[in-house]
């Protein structure tokens, strides 16, 4: 920030995590399934701009990157690169803890795998359960059923819309025929009693059974998205069990087909919008956005904002979880969680000790429009005409 300036940090920052993520997800998709699948590449290029990157979990991100080529470097078997990848663990520990006990529990549960194929699933099975009755019965947490929809990793493409979620489907449909050629050629049993399938198969028990919020120590917000972080990582071993045996070319161009079209539907609403703001505003967002997995105007607004206004309402300071942190009343980010939450859900009335807040909205026609909220007016509710 201090040589580049904040805008071309950013760029700077996300264009080396997506590389890290790029490239360490195909050394451990090559290195678990013993041997180069260029072909699965593009699918782990749309995995990179899922949804763990465009919720911006780039702690997450980051950290599962250095963790996935840790594990590709520790399968080789090679003392040097394992010496590499634990300094690699050690570096993600620093950005997140959970890719770090998720690659080591991978590492672990292949071995147990390969040494015990037909109790291992069962074990792993009944240990997962209780560790999911432990957590309900012990903290406060969040859990439905409707977690079952993220078990199969696609949900990472599906992101803003029905373009998004019809990606999704056809994803799936993809994966379907792969694997039945695998199976065909080394059979059912074979393909189901692999460590690589039944890893995969505990991990997608893990995202239906895990919370996915833990309140956990004196954090002010719980530790939220688990399952959908860890649906990522289903994904990617899903990716293992795929390049481990034949694809047909339809196949392998079906997934290049698939990417061209992921990336012809992802775009940038309001960049430009915001990007024409005074420099130094305060900037809030309405409530009343299309029903997506993912708030893409809140996430855009926030990046937009890099270097030239400032994201009022962002949740980060206020939790005390992160590093930059507001414990108190400031003219640049609330530092009050509850009033961050009022203003996303169109219920908080501006004070007039409050900064001049300017609010983008989404209105019908895809237009993006932005007001000025004054002292007495709802911060957050929708507003469609310029004033």
């Amino acid at each position: 920030m201090r040589t580049c300036n904040a805008g071309n940090a950013q760029r700077i920052v996300v264009a080396a995590c997506v590389l890290i993520f790029f490239w360490g997800s195909f050394a451990f998709v090559s290195a678990m399934a013993g041997g180069f699948a260029w072909w699965i590449a593009p699918c782990l290029a749309m995995l990179s701009y899922g949804y763990v990157f465009h919720m911006g979990f780039f702690n997450y991100y980051l950290s599962l990157g250095l963790c996935l080529f840790a594990v590709a470097a520790w399968l080789t078997g090679r003392t040097t690169l394992r010496a590499i990848g634990l300094v690699l663990l050690a570096i993600a520990w620093t950005a997140h803890s959970l890719p770090v006990v998720w690659a080591i529990g991978v590492l672990i549960a292949m071995r147990l795998a390969e040494r015990f194929p037909r109790a291992f699933f069962p074990a792993g099975a009944a240990a997962l359960v209780a560790m999911h009755f432990v957590i309900t019965t012990h903290y406060r947490n969040s859990w439905g059923w409707d977690q079952r929809g993220l078990i199969s990793g696609t949900d990472q493409f599906a992101l803003f819309g029905p373009a998004y979620r019809t990606v999704a489907t056809c994803a799936l449909v993809l994966a379907f025929p792969i694997v039945w050629l695998r199976s065909r050629r080394f059979g059912a049993a074979t393909l189901i009693g692999s460590p690589e399938s039944q890893v995969l198969g505990l991990l997608a028990l893990a995202v239906l059974v895990i919370p996915s919020g833990i309140a956990l120590g004196d954090y002010q917000v719980p530790l939220e998205f688990l399952p959908q972080r860890l649906s990522l990582t289903v994904a990617l071993v899903a990716c293992v069990v795929m390049a481990g045996g034949p694809v047909a070319r339809w196949q392998a161009a079906g997934c290049w087909i698939l990417m061209a079209a992921y990336g012809i539907v992802l775009y940038d609403a309001v960049t430009a919008k915001v990007s024409a703001l005074k420099p130094g505003q305060r900037v809030i967002v309405a409530s009343a956005m299309p029903v997506w997995r993912v708030d893409l105007l809140t996430h855009i607004v926030d990046r937009a904002c890099i270097g030239h206004c400032f994201s009022y309402a962002n949740y980060e300071p206020c939790t005390l979880a992160f590093r930059l942190r507001a414990t108190g009343k400031n003219d640049l980010v609330t530092a009050d969680c509850d009033v961050s939450l009022a203003i996303k859900g169109g219920t908080y009335i501006v004070k007039a000790d409050d900064p001049a807040f300017v609010q983008v909205n989404i209105c019908p026609g895809d237009r993006v429009v932005l007001t000025r909220i004054d002292p007495g007016q709802l911060a957050g509710h929708p507003r469609c005409t310029t004033e």
